[in-house]
């Protein structure tokens, strides 16, 4: 099965899209399509994050490897890398870039990230979520209150 993605324009800025995690074959799809940067959300003892990353790097895109292992169990250090990311990603979204963001499954951890860049740029919980749900709905679907709340605390300063 391909790898399940589409970019959606936010307001006046650049483009978001979530997905799963991309088999390396699937990378080359993302440079077809204008993408500028991938956000990778998966644990830090992760060859496959590093698969990922070189071979987005190579395809010349850049690329983000944020290390976190489980949603719901983040560390204070983990929630660090978390917030410094997301920061990345709002300011690549302000600059016209189109970007990609997954974790595994492209469910939990994707979007809690998700919803966090939206908010960074401004936009309202409910705005946030109308975008979730055009991006990937599997991701919306999955966006139960327990991790909309993670996200609503990943977004204070």
């Amino acid at each position: 099965m391909a790898l399940n993605y589409k970019f959606i324009k936010i307001e006046d800025y650049g483009s978001l899209a979530l997905s799963e995690r991309p088999k390396l074959k699937e990378i080359p799809s993302l440079v077809k399509d204008n993408c500028t940067a991938v956000f990778t959300i998966l644990a830090e003892r992760g060859e496959q994050a590093l698969r990922i990353g070189n071979e987005v790097r190579e395809k010349g895109m850049a690329w983000e490897w944020v290390k976190v292992k489980n949603a719901v169990k983040m560390n204070a250090s983990e929630k660090l890398i978390f917030r410094r990311a997301i920061k990345n990603a709002v300011e690549r979204i302000k600059e016209q870039e189109n970007i990609i963001v997954h974790c595994s499954a492209g469910l939990h951890r994707t979007g809690i990230f998700a919803y966090c860049l939206l908010n960074g740029l401004g936009l309202s919980e409910e705005q946030s979520l109308n975008y979730i749900q055009n991006i990937r709905g599997e991701t919306y679907n999955a966006f139960e209150p327990k991790y909309k709340a993670i996200a609503v605390e990943l977004s204070k300063t």
